[in-house]
């Protein structure tokens, strides 16, 4: 599987009326992994030419932080 994607960051208020938006045009969502909430909300898709997608709530910066808390326990 590839992982390489471009993901946008998104405002946590308006992560569902995006989701509504992308399966209203039927566009290829991807199945992603189940997320603790401190991990943000994420969603992934592909284009008709196949290239992938997120949009994601929280920064980068916010996830490393994330990981690096459940990686020393």
């Amino acid at each position: 599987m590839n992982y390489t994607h471009i993901t946008f960051t998104v405002k946590s208020e308006d992560f569902n009326s995006i989701v509504k938006k992308l399966e209203d045009i039927v566009i290829n969502i991807l199945l992603g992994r189940k997320r603790d909430e401190r991990d943000e909300r994420s969603v992934y898709f592909t284009d008709p030419d196949g290239h992938k997608f997120g949009f994601h709530t929280g920064t980068l910066r916010d996830r490393l932080s994330y990981y690096k808390t459940i990686n020393h326990k």
